[in-house]
């Protein structure tokens, strides 16, 4: 917790939830811009790699998988659920753009990608050897 940040003691015969609300916000008041990123794990499973990408609290049409020469690209957007009046949020929204560096043994025409409970895969077959 913040050190400049009030105490309970420091609201001795306050309302309790007024007390409590202005302790949260503080919290939240230096908080820094948590950025979107979501958190991804490779698996190398011989003919094919798997890629796996949280992306909870969103919609197949708010995900994007772009593929280049070297690069697979993860983009989009989690939009809040719920309408105002939030009083505190933890949750992250925003647009998110992550770059991934591929293999160069990766057949960039054999490439799938399925979502589902939060989960994106997106499977990258290899190059047969040459």
């Amino acid at each position: 917790m913040n050190p400049n940040s009030p105490t309970v003691s420091e609201f001795e015969g306050d309302n309790e939830a007024e007390v409590l609300k202005t302790i949260i916000d503080s919290a939240f008041e230096n908080r820094k811009l948590e950025i979107l990123t979501p958190k991804i794990e490779w698996k190398d499973l011989g003919n094919h790699y798997l890629l796996t990408a949280e992306l909870p609290g969103m919609s197949i049409k708010d995900i994007k998988v772009l593929l280049t020469d070297n690069m697979l690209f993860l983009e989009g957007d989690r939009r809040a659920q719920v309408e105002p009046p939030v009083t505190t949020s933890e949750i992250s929204y925003g647009s998110f753009r992550r770059a991934i560096p591929l293999f160069d043994d990766i057949d960039r025409s054999e490439v799938k990608a399925s979502y589902k409970n939060g989960m994106l895969q997106v499977q990258l077959l290899r190059k047969s050897p040459v």
